[in-house]
């Protein structure tokens, strides 16, 4: 359809451009870098601002034209940009919400928070497929589309064709086949997305450590994902890399102490552990890792302080852990 405009001389530079780098950014990660979750990311994030322009432009053209429209759409999509900023603001909190579950203690809360992000977000995509229709008056008007007959794809085309044939055979039956149509294109496609996924989280980590080389996040779990598999130099390398980005993370410095000690670099792990409790005094874990290996080194005294103050923390093993310890260390006195 692009080719088919340019020749008419329709074309639009910024329009090109655009195509150019997005397809230029889909090789890259999907095929050079074979990074399938960034790459989705990415090709989300360059579809979203297209979308939320689109939605924009066609409901601002309705309240201009004084079509039917609810009180609150009358309201948002009149052209000042204080408004423009609220709808943008109003996309980011709707975005929001997937982050705020990390913050909820109430397993029942963040499961009905997860579940409203998955149910929109797929109907999302199933009523895109009876809304944008661009055959329909309604929806052409707004959005300043004129069709003419002889263009591509857009009057007469086989989909069109096939959609009389059907409406013939099966008319009674044309919206449910419509809808099942829908669910199954659907179905393909994340069946089709889910086959294209990394085997093992470590490939995946792996490559999100590449792209995302400035996010500390994204070595920590490239860092687990090796410890788990016993290669420890190398994760040890990724909690450094981690440490080093963000020199506050907490939990970097205690996954850099537990690599250490399994080394038998001792004195480097209680610096590590010393380093996280430092920038996190409540973190439960940390005060345990460190108080065991006082106690290895026989620094009893020190390690039941530390051993008291995992017991007090957030974290249920660490803990049963260290009420243990404690009963341990008291019964030796």
């Amino acid at each position: 359809y692009t080719v088919y405009l340019w020749r008419q001389g329709r074309h639009n530079i910024r329009k090109l451009a655009a195509l150019a780098f997005f397809m230029s950014a889909t090789y890259y990660l999907y095929i050079y870098n074979h990074d399938f979750v960034v790459g989705f990311a990415v090709w989300s994030g360059f579809h979203c601002l297209q979308y939320y322009g689109i939605v924009w432009a066609f409901n601002r053209s309705r309240v201009e034209r004084g079509g039917e429209v609810t009180r609150f759409v009358r309201f948002l999509f009149r052209p000042k940009v204080g408004l423009a900023i609220l709808y943008s603001s109003l996309i980011f909190a709707y975005g929001g919400l997937d982050y705020l579950k990390n913050f909820l203690d109430g397993g029942t809360v963040r499961t009905l928070l997860g579940s409203f992000i998955g149910a929109s977000t797929i109907l999302h995509y199933y009523f895109d497929g009876f809304i944008w229709k661009v055959r329909e008056k309604d929806t052409r008007e707004p959005l300043n589309i004129n069709i003419s007959v002889g263009e591509p794809g857009l009057v007469k085309s086989s989909t069109q064709t096939l959609r009389t044939w059907a409406r013939r055979l099966l008319p009674s039956y044309k919206k449910g086949l419509y809808q099942a149509g829908y669910v199954m294109a659907f179905l393909v496609l994340v069946g089709s997305l889910e086959t294209q996924r990394p085997n093992d989280d470590l490939t995946m980590h792996r490559a999100l450590a590449t792209v995302a080389a400035g996010a500390e996040e994204a070595h920590l779990r490239l860092g687990e994902s090796l410890s788990v598999r016993g290669q420890t130099s190398e994760a040890l390398g990724a909690y450094r890399q981690a440490v080093e980005l963000n020199p506050e993370y907490a939990k970097a410095h205690v996954m850099l102490g537990v690599t250490l000690a399994s080394l038998g670099r001792i004195d480097e792990a209680v610096e590590a552990y010393r380093q996280a409790l430092e920038f996190q005094p409540g973190n439960a874990v940390g005060h345990f890792n460190l108080a065991a290996v006082l106690e290895g080194q026989g620094h009893a005294e020190e390690a039941l302080h530390h051993y008291q103050q995992a017991a007090q923390g957030a974290d249920a093993r660490a803990e049963q852990l260290a009420r243990e310890a404690i009963l341990r260390l008291q019964t030796q006195r």
